[in-house]
């Protein structure tokens, strides 16, 4: 007799839209395996989108799979392919992981024998259609969100010292909240720029206003406050008049911008200084402890010290310091067999910085992969009929255009490669 786990997935968005359920997915797999007499060894339910395979009870089921081979199934059962995946290349993937395991995974309203070539291609069409689906509607919530934005709404969680509020026609607003709106206002009329954001945010912190520094930092930057909504464009972000009441007034808002920008000149971090490139790596000849540096402003320009930060009061000149230690430095020159390691440890370092990058490179290689494969799919699809011309054009557009983005980050990843090659010869050059 067949063994088989049923497996039963519903989002919560599906069962509140289109009336899937768990229990009716239960009944028709339980009687499915009763009129086949296969043998239930265990069912999974699943409350997750199934736009990946990352799902919490579908990860258990794959560990105590691979973990022991006596309690394995013959069959995983689920109602429709779009219950498995609703992602072409994620499907495909775990399918194969699964038939490695000897076990089939099989949908009972859309059977279909893997060992049929053809199969696979109505497969794609099971999948893709869930996915264009899902694509659909992703597209569908940023549209509403964008208009929503160009008529002045506000999208999302409110911020610091608004709450959101439905309104009568179903929409949501928010509108101010006590006491932290007049904190907030407070906090914009005292902001004054001879005075740093973290200790301002200190002052700000004892009046009652409770958010961390960042969170503060772009409350003074946000034109929410002001009635201003955001709204991304093609060309940056454009500014609308929201509906919602402001805190505080456009002027004062583009006051503070000014003395935060008129701030920031004062108060730039300084970079390295490569006048005192040693410091903190200089050890104090007379009490052993690491020595500090810092500038003195002469009559006609400013010199260098380093000096120890203490009692011993020891200073000297960073100008004679860093003329001796670089001519030191300079004669220093490792033995030829050494090349080999002395490249592998630059290469390491390298890859350790841009080790993002080139993962990134990967991931990018696949999703252009993805992009193609969703337009030939698409063009199927429109030639069955299945879907109409708009729903094509879009789909193109869409594809099309992240195509675009996703070309230019491939090109940038496979720049950083060259330069990691001439960077690496260019460092082996001066040690050799």
């Amino acid at each position: 007799m067949k063994t088989a786990i049923i497996y039963i997935r519903v989002s919560t968005d599906e069962q509140a839209q289109k009336g899937y359920s768990q229990r009716s997915q239960e009944e028709k797999l339980n009687k499915y395996c009763k009129d086949n007499r296969i043998e239930i060894v265990q069912t999974i339910f699943e409350d997750h989108s199934a736009k990946t395979f990352d799902r919490p009870a579908w990860r258990a089921m794959m560990k105590s799979l691979t973990s022991g081979r006596a309690k394995r199934p013959s069959l995983i059962l689920f109602t429709r392919w779009d219950r498995f995946s609703r992602n072409t290349a994620n499907a495909y993937y775990a399918i194969t992981q699964l038939q490695k395991l000897d076990i089939e995974p099989q949908a009972t309203d859309q059977p279909l024998d893997m060992s049929i070539p053809e199969n696979k291609v109505l497969l794609a069409m099971y999948i893709v259609t869930a996915e264009v689906e899902n694509d659909r509607r992703s597209l569908n919530i940023k549209q509403g969100i964008h208009k929503a934005k160009k008529e002045g709404r506000y999208m999302g969680r409110a911020p610091i010292g608004y709450i959101n509020i439905p309104m009568p026609d179903g929409t949501k607003t928010i509108v101010p909240r006590e006491p932290e709106a007049t904190l907030i206002r407070k906090a914009f009329e005292g902001f004054y720029e001879n005075i740093s954001v973290r200790s301002y945010y200190k002052n700000i912190l004892k009046s009652g206003l409770k958010c961390s520094l960042n969170a503060f930092f772009n409350i003074l930057q946000n034109p929410v406050y002001c009635g201003k909504i955001k709204v991304p464009s093609l060309d940056g972000k454009t500014i609308v008049e929201g509906i919602h009441n402001p805190l505080i007034s456009v002027e004062l808002f583009n006051d503070v911008q000014l003395r935060i920008k008129r701030r920031d000149k004062k108060y730039v971090k300084q970079s390295e200084n490569s006048e005192l490139m040693f410091r903190g790596m200089l050890s104090c000849p007379l009490c052993s402890k690491k020595m500090s540096g810092s500038g003195s402003k002469g009559r006609s320009k400013k010199y260098f010290y380093y000096h120890c930060s203490s009692s011993c009061g020891y200073r000297i000149r960073a100008d004679k310091v860093n003329k001796n230690l670089l001519s030191g430095i300079s004669l220093l020159k490792p033995n030829v067999k050494y090349t080999p390691a002395f490249e592998d440890l630059i290469r390491k370092i390298y890859d350790k910085l841009h080790q993002q990058k080139s993962i990134d490179k990967n991931n990018i290689n696949r999703s252009l992969h993805k992009m193609i494969e969703r337009v030939a799919n698409a063009r199927e699809l429109l030639v069955k009929g299945t879907i109409d011309e708009e729903d094509y054009l879009t789909i193109k557009s869409d594809c099309e255009n992240r195509i675009d983005i996703l070309g230019a980050q491939l090109n940038d990843a496979y720049k950083l490669d060259v330069q990691q090659k001439q960077c690496l010869k260019k460092l082996t050059s001066c040690f050799f």
